[in-house]
């Protein structure tokens, strides 16, 4: 059953209060683990920076939740981010949240690089033009994306753990 989230234009649930609003620093989400991701993970716990780690969780009630109640997003982007409904689906999600209701969000571009997505973004037309996607899948993902690439972004090269 596919999920269709809330519109981020209203609340997914109450306003949360003061403590609930800080529960999380940081929202990480990934697809592939890179060892500079490890890295990354590991230096935000040193440093008792509470995070929440989604590596390519299906999108649920919680899930939205820990977006919510993080103060930034770190959304890598890396080689084949496109092959994932729910990473195309997460960066939507975090995009809306970003225009509408002010949630700060970083894009990481991890061994790929913008030309790289952005071929990436071609691959999925591809799908849509032989009728495996719908076209306001692909429109919404495409509208996310530019945001997202929009932003201030950063770029690292890792060798990938697994």
């Amino acid at each position: 059953m596919a999920f269709s989230p809330s519109p981020p234009s209203s609340p997914i649930s109450p306003s949360p209060s003061n403590e609930e609003r800080r529960r999380y620093d940081v929202f990480l989400t990934y697809q592939t683990k890179y060892q500079t991701i490890v890295s990354l993970e590991t230096s935000l716990r040193d440093a008792s920076i509470r995070t929440y780690i989604d590596q390519d969780e299906p999108i649920s009630p919680a899930l939205l939740r820990a977006i919510e109640l993080s103060r930034i997003v770190i959304f890598v982007f890396t080689k084949n981010f496109g092959s994932s409904r729910y990473c195309l689906d997460k960066l939507d999600i975090i995009i809306n949240y970003h225009k509408n209701m002010g949630k700060k969000v970083f894009p990481v571009f991890c061994d790929v690089s913008l030309t790289g997505v952005r071929q990436e973004m071609g691959s999925i037309a591809e799908l849509m033009s032989r009728g495996d996607l719908q076209k306001q899948e692909f429109f919404k993902w495409r509208s996310a994306f530019t945001e997202a690439t929009s932003l201030p972004r950063f770029t690292i090269s890792a060798n990938r753990s697994r």
